[in-house]
């Protein structure tokens, strides 16, 4: 088990107003994702652990071994930090072929070594190209290879998969995660896209404006936020992990379990015993105080008001089922519906509203 501790002050100047990143965290998680809005601190809090930024003052460490401390005048170099980094462009060599990419990070491994590394990571098609000969994906996979070819103590991953189609980020995951069971190494991710962040478990910390708003457990963190702030940054949509149990297709829905809960999308031509990300905007939940009879939406889930939130021109209105979901309401509604936290409602949801990506 690895254990990453860090705290720290920085303060940015020369970009017009200056920027503060604040933080104090410790994880002992594999997975620790970092979630938050554009000009956040994410990457710079990676590049602060990587040692490419030098923070002001505190403390960071990886379990013994200390990477900075202000206090004892301790700044260890990148490269003695031994961590793998992968950014949002995959930066390789271009003169080199991708057996050669991941060779170079490693002198130790062996061409048998490196083309299984790209076997794992489902590019060893093309070990002998150059990177402009790769798509896009291609790159990212090389990419990681690569960083992997070195054993990192830690990897850290600066949203290493923009604009990649679903399918393709969900094998890329995959590899991933199946990777880290292995070899255990600790990953240290960013992203703005809760799908990745539900796949990859482990820990979640939502960032904003340089501090920490919260963290805990990822699934806790993007279904459950514990405060408006956590919300604004999370959003406005319900996103659940779980498992295709069934298609009906004289019904023309799909089933879907989460934990307790049994959804029903459109019809779906992934295979039954996926696992998947369920996405539900909260827009597109009706709440009722009454059992609805007769509607045109597939799913009636049964549950109780948790918290009311007023998001100044909405409201927030967290019901607490085996799992909990956020709809957003008028404040006209809320008033005539007389809602309280602990009364008992109905959440209605068309199937067509469900979206559902593999895991």
């Amino acid at each position: 088990m690895s254990i990453l501790s860090a705290t720290f002050e920085k303060c940015l100047t020369g970009y017009g107003e200056p920027f503060c990143i604040d933080v104090d965290f410790e994880t002992s998680d594999l997975t620790t994702v970092i979630f938050g809005p554009s000009g956040a601190g994410k990457t710079t809090l990676l590049r602060i652990v990587a040692g490419l930024t030098q923070p002001d003052s505190g403390r960071i460490r990886l379990n013994e071994m200390v990477f900075f401390d202000s206090a004892n005048h301790i700044v260890l170099p990148p490269y003695r930090r031994r961590l793998g980094m992968i950014f949002q462009q995959p930066s390789l060599f271009p003169h080199l072929s991708a057996l050669d990419n991941v060779r170079y990070a490693s002198a130790k491994r062996s061409p048998a070594e490196a083309e299984a590394l790209l076997e794992r990571f489902h590019v060893a098609h093309v070990g002998q190209r150059k990177p402009l000969q790769f798509s896009g994906g291609e790159q990212q996979r090389v990419a990681i290879a690569r960083a992997l070819a070195a054993k990192p103590r830690l990897l850290l991953l600066d949203e290493p998969l923009p604009g990649v189609d679903a399918v393709t980020r969900a094998s890329v995951l995959s590899d991933l995660v199946d990777y880290q069971k292995e070899h255990e190494v600790p990953y240290l991710y960013v992203t703005h896209n809760r799908v990745e962040a539900l796949r990859l478990g482990g820990q979640a910390i939502l960032l904003d404006k340089g501090k920490i708003i919260t963290y805990g457990a990822a699934e806790e963190v993007f279904s459950n936020p514990s405060s408006a702030e956590a919300s604004n940054i999370v959003g406005t949509d319900n996103v659940f992990s779980g498992t295709l149990v069934a298609h009906h297709r004289n019904e023309g829905v799909s089933e879907i379990n989460l934990g307790g809960v049994t959804l029903y999308s459109t019809s779906l031509t992934i295979p039954t015993g996926t696992s998947v990300a369920v996405t539900v905007s909260s827009a597109e939940i009706i709440l009722s105080v009454d059992v609805v009879a007769r509607t045109s939406a597939q799913n009636l889930i049964p549950g109780r008001i948790g918290r009311i939130i007023d998001k100044n021109g909405s409201i927030e209105v967290l019901v607490n089922t085996p799992i909990p979901f956020r709809t957003h309401i008028s404040p006209a509604a809320s008033k005539s519906l007389a809602l309280q936290p602990g009364m008992g409602v109905y959440l209605l949801v068309k199937a067509i509203a469900i979206v559902v990506d593999p895991l």
